[in-house]
Order: structure tokens, then sequence, then C-alpha cells
């Protein structure tokens, strides 16, 4: 699932905007990353730490655990931070190689898949991926209602062939 929302420059660019928002303070950095994966159990998707799970009685100052969780949120914010850097830096080589090279070219491909490294090493909550999971939903749907569109046009109006379209169209969709 990250890799496809990794894969979308729109979708990176959210992720982006939710880690400028966690840096300013509008946003809590437990409403967007439950913690992180280790590289060698990525595929597992097993988390380094769980921060979402505290014993109260951690402190003897009464308080229960509420400075423990402070201090690890913290932790897990300051680590998120840098890992948003990495996927930042990632992400704008990724946007050079696209207009110096283009879509296709190694260098845009090699930055895509060191971007979906990093990405696959944060554990994003639910509701994060929902979110994400939404965005590419709505660029699917429009690519389809695009492509409908232009069905119409060249199939209804200037009369050439379903089949032709059919068999023409989606191998050319990128060629603009």
């Amino acid at each position: 699932m990250m890799q496809a929302i990794s894969a979308s420059p729109k979708t990176i660019a959210e992720i982006l905007n939710m880690a400028d928002k966690i840096e300013a303070g509008t946003m809590q950095i437990s409403e967007s990353v439950d913690g992180f994966v280790s590289t060698n159990e990525a595929d597992d998707y097993v988390a380094e730490e769980d921060f979402d799970e505290f014993d109260e009685e951690d402190d003897d100052d009464g308080q229960g655990g509420s400075k423990a969780l402070t201090k690890k949120l913290e932790e897990l914010k300051n680590q998120a931070l840098e890992r948003f850097a990495l996927v930042r830096s990632h992400f704008e080589k990724m946007r050079k190689a696209f207009e110096k090279e283009g879509y296709n070219s190694p260098a845009y491909a090699k930055c895509q898949m060191q971007l979906t490294e990093d990405l696959m090493t944060i554990r994003f909550t639910v509701k994060t991926i929902e979110r994400l999971c939404d965005v590419l939903r709505s660029q699917v749907d429009d690519v389809r209602r695009f492509e409908r569109e232009i069905r119409k046009i060249v199939v209804d109006r200037c009369g050439m062939s379903q089949d032709h379209f059919v068999k023409t169209f989606p191998p050319n969709i990128l060629n603009l």
C-alpha cells in the first residue's frame, strides 16, 4: 500500500504538508505517525517501538506516565521530522529528475525507489493511511473521468471505432 502511496507526487506532497504542520505545532505527531519500522523488517511492517502504550505507574511524580508519554512523543516527533526531511530531500531530487529527464528516466526511478524506501520506515496511523488512500483514489477517479470524456470526443464525435480506441489509447495515455 505504501508503494502505491509513494508513487503519487500528490500524496507525497500531502505527507510533507502534514510534516510541516507537525513541525509548526498545529498537528500532533500522534495524529499521523504511530512509530517506525526497522528497515530489515519493512516487509513485515513491524514497529520498532509502540508509542501508544505506556504504564501509568512509570513516574513517581503522581502524574502517572504523563512525563514518560510526553518524552516518548517528543522523541517520536523528532525522529519523524528527521525522516520527513529525508523524504523531502528525495522528493525534491525526484522533481528535478522529472524536469530534467522525464518520468521514465533512470534518475527519476532511482529517486522514486529511495522515496518509497524512506516512507516504508514510517508507520502511519490508520486514519492517515485512509486519508492518503482517499487522495490516491481521487486521482484515479479523475483519470478515469478524463479518459471517459476523451473517449466520448474521439469515438462519439470524431467517429473512431471503440475497438481502435481501446487498443490504442491506454498504452499512449501518458504521451503528451
